[in-house]
């Protein structure tokens, strides 16, 4: 896309693009209709291109050097999706193979100091058409099963290897789940926040066990109820310090309370109780990511602390609705065996759905307020997989 005048793009809450003429830059299809046509000057098809080099993972790695893009509304679980097979492309070259990553700085930072990233840090800002010649190749992900409704759908790291060539059933295992760095620099502000929380509330996380909640998820197809997470937080503060993780920069869904009053809630529970340690607010990605690596175990849904998690191999016991466990965790038996899928109430379980209830499909038909499935989950179903992990 070629611009006819400068445009100041919001990319996200921490970044703007200036788009300026005469730049071409590549951007997803979608994107275009978004501008004004006195903005535009032309948009043309990337595929087919003198500059487009499709990567293909069959060729010779060693030393190349590789424009990654995931599509860029696509959320921090996609980005540690991919660090699956970029480690595993970063193995066969022997290291050698430089991969650049543009993601954007609100969840880019989830994968800073990870060993296949070139400088272990991703990239930011718009992609340049005319910089396209500086890499030999370019890897750019558009979509992998997000829209993808089939009840048989395939696992999203099989779709990935596809993509590029490589048949999934002779990739280890061990490069079908996410994984992170850290450096020294984490470790500094971890430490900063264990003293934080000591001074406030006299418990020393660097010796006492700790439980991290998660209780949000992207929007209200995949959200349990609000009820659940206040009973789980309160059972599970008997036991060691709760920590509850999440953002209020995004709208909440109202479930069986309103999103404010349960954030409320969680406000005074962490006012009354000692050991629960409310932490709902717009965190630092790698705080969060830090305090889930040194937990004793993660409390979430289909969300990114699941991924976080993973990556970090801390347990993590994950509450499921319209998507199976299998097309997100299912090469990672530990974390499979930690999931809770109750499938049993919905006869069309897992539907996939992705927008919103599918009232065709659903119980309650247009009457759905939350996913039968996640409904069906009690407190109890998730202590008895603590019990498990614990033994």
């Amino acid at each position: 896309m070629t611009m006819a005048k400068p445009v100041l793009w919001p990319r996200c809450d921490q970044e703007t693009w200036s788009l300026t003429p005469p730049n071409r830059y590549v951007v997803n299809a979608e994107y275009s209709s978004r501008f004004s046509e006195d903005q535009v000057e032309e948009v043309s098809d990337l595929k087919g291109s003198a500059y487009h080099k499709p990567f293909v993972g069959l060729i010779n790695l060693n030393n190349s050097k590789i424009l990654v893009e995931r599509h860029r509304s696509r959320g921090i679980g996609d980005l540690l999706f991919l660090s699956g097979p970029l480690s595993y492309l970063h193995h066969m070259s022997g290291g050698t193979v430089k991969f650049f990553l543009k993601s954007l700085v609100d969840r880019g930072s989830v994968l800073y100091n990870h060993p296949a990233l070139h400088l272990k840090t991703p990239l930011y800002g718009p992609t340049v058409y005319d910089t396209l010649p500086l890499y030999d190749y370019h890897w750019f992900i558009e979509s992998v099963t997000e829209f993808n409704e089939d009840r048989e759908q395939p696992n999203v790291y099989d779709v990935l290897y596809r993509q590029i060539g490589f048949d999934p059933k002779t990739i280890d295992p061990v490069y079908k789940r996410p994984s992170v760095g850290f450096d020294e620099s984490d470790t500094r502000g971890l430490h900063a926040f264990y003293h934080a929380i000591w001074s406030e509330k006299q418990i020393d996380l660097r010796s006492e066990p700790y439980y991290v909640v998660a209780p949000f998820s992207h929007g209200v197809v995949r959200s349990a109820p609000y009820g659940l997470w206040l009973n789980l937080i309160h059972e599970l503060s008997q036991k060691h310090p709760v920590l509850i993780i999440g953002s209020l920069r995004h709208e909440l869904p109202d479930m069986d309370m309103p999103a404010g009053e349960f954030v409320q809630r969680l406000r005074m529970m962490s006012q009354q109780q000692a050991k629960i340690i409310n932490l709902i607010s717009d965190l630092p990605l790698r705080s969060v990511l830090t305090i889930i690596s040194k937990s004793k175990c993660v409390f979430c849904l289909d969300s990114a602390p699941l991924y976080m998690a993973q990556a970090c191999r801390v347990p993590a016991i994950s509450v499921w609705g319209p998507h199976s466990p299998r097309v997100r965790i299912g090469y990672d038996k530990a974390y499979m065996d930690l999931a809770i899928h109750a499938k049993e109430a919905c006869p069309n379980s897992p539907c996939f759905a992705y927008s919103g209830f599918p009232e065709r499909k659903c119980p309650e038909q247009e009457a759905q307020k939350f996913c039968a499935v996640l409904a069906n989950v009690g407190v109890n179903d998730i202590m008895e997989k603590l019990s498990l992990l614990e033994q």
